[in-house]
């Protein structure tokens, strides 16, 4: 008698569990499967859209750093014309300082153009990238819609599949 209780319970260590529980297994898998891509997806596109916006905020930082540069560049330039139109003044050069004093003023005139145009152009470039963003948004909303619609409807199929074959070995357990 211990002898076969002993045999019955190393027996009970290696049956196997009955089928059914492991259609329920693959059925969770392909479910857990499909949400797993979903967020991978979603995690792809995020960062995306993290990388895209970095690369904006580089141009206009670059832009930015150049303008300055350049407004750096003529003020020093009109502040040199100023300062030659004085020392040519000073010397009785009327003629000369006029000529100096009318190249700084035109210069800030030019700069203060330039600045405007480029403003101009700034906000078009905005306009255009917020626009483009929206629609990268909306297909990023469309794409993940249809892969979540994907997902479902492969979890249907393997849920069909998994039905047909729990029905085939009930019938195979009934023969």
């Amino acid at each position: 008698k211990v002898d076969a209780a002993a045999a019955e319970t190393r027996l009970s260590w290696f049956t196997p569990p009955p089928r059914s529980t492991g259609i329920l297994v693959a059925l969770g898998q392909a479910g857990l499967e499909s949400q797993e891509a979903l967020r991978r997806q979603r995690s792809r596109a995020v960062m995306a859209q993290h990388d895209r916006e970095r690369a904006e905020e580089e141009v206009v930082l670059a832009n930015l750093e150049s303008e300055v540069q350049e407004s750096a560049e003529n003020r020093a330039a009109c502040a040199s014309l100023i300062n030659e139109g004085r020392l040519l003044y000073n010397r009785g050069d009327s003629a000369g300082a006029l000529v100096r004093y009318r190249l700084a003023t035109g210069k800030d005139r030019f700069n203060a153009e330039a600045h405007a145009w480029r403003s101009r152009a700034a906000l078009r470039l905005a306009n255009e990238l917020a626009e483009e963003e929206r629609k990268r948004r909306l297909a990023a909303e469309t794409d993940a819609e249809s892969a979540k619609a994907k997902a479902e409807e492969e979890a249907r199929e393997a849920a069909g599949k998994a039905t047909e074959a729990l029905g085939a070995i009930r019938v195979g357990e009934d023969d």
